[in-house]
C-alpha cells in the first residue's frame, strides 16, 4: 500500500488587505489554523497572511502565500472562492498567480510521481498549461501563425506545428 500526495506551492506571495484576507477566513469551508493561515478544508488550500506589524520597516509588507501540503486538489475549489482570489490578483495588479503542483508517492512505481502548474486568473478561473512536446516540428517559413486552445481562449505562439 502506498502513499499519494499533491502539494501545492505558490511562486510568490501577492499582496492583499486585512478585509481581503478576512473574506477568504469566512468562506464557507475555510477552516481557522492559526490567526495568520486557513484551509479550505475541501481542497487542502491553505492561505497564509503575513501582516505588516512594522511602522518603521516599509518593506514588510501584507501579502498571501498559498499552498497546500498533501492533498492538494483545485477541483474542490468553489467557483465563488478563487472569484476572492482573482478580486484580490485584479485589485493589486496581478494577472495571474502561477502555482507548482507536486504528484508523488511513497512507492516508486510507474505513473507514481509528477508534476504541473496552474495559474489562478482576475477572473476566477484556474487554468492548466498545454505541453507541446519536442517530438512536435515547428515550420520555421510560417511564423506566429499557430494557434493554442488551453481552455481558456486561444493565443498566439510563434510557428506552425506539423
Amino acid at each position: 500500500m502506498s502513499n499519494h500526495y499533491t502539494e501545492m506551492t505558490a511562486n510568490e506571495s501577492i499582496k492583499a488587505t486585512d478585509a481581503e484576507f478576512k473574506e477568504l477566513s469566512n468562506f464557507p469551508g475555510v477552516e481557522e489554523i492559526s490567526d495568520s493561515t486557513v484551509k479550505h478544508i475541501a481542497s487542502g488550500l491553505l492561505i497564509e497572511y503575513n501582516r505588516n506589524k512594522s511602522k518603521t520597516n516599509s518593506l514588510l509588507s501584507n501579502d498571501l502565500y498559498l499552498y497546500a501540503e498533501e492533498s492538494f486538489d483545485y477541483a474542490e475549489l468553489p467557483v465563488e472562492f478563487t472569484k476572492i482570489i482573482g478580486k484580490i490578483l485584479a485589485n493589486h495588479g496581478k494577472e495571474y498567480l502561477e502555482c507548482g503542483i507536486s504528484l508523488r508517492s511513497d512507492k516508486y512505481s510507474p505513473h507514481s510521481h509528477g508534476g504541473t502548474y496552474i495559474r489562478f486568473l482576475q477572473d476566477g478561473s484556474i487554468i492548466e498549461p498545454t505541453f507541446i512536446w519536442p517530438s512536435q516540428k515547428l515550420v520555421e517559413n510560417e511564423k506566429w501563425c499557430i494557434k493554442l486552445d488551453d481552455g481558456y481562449g486561444m493565443r498566439s505562439a510563434p510557428g506552425n506545428l506539423v
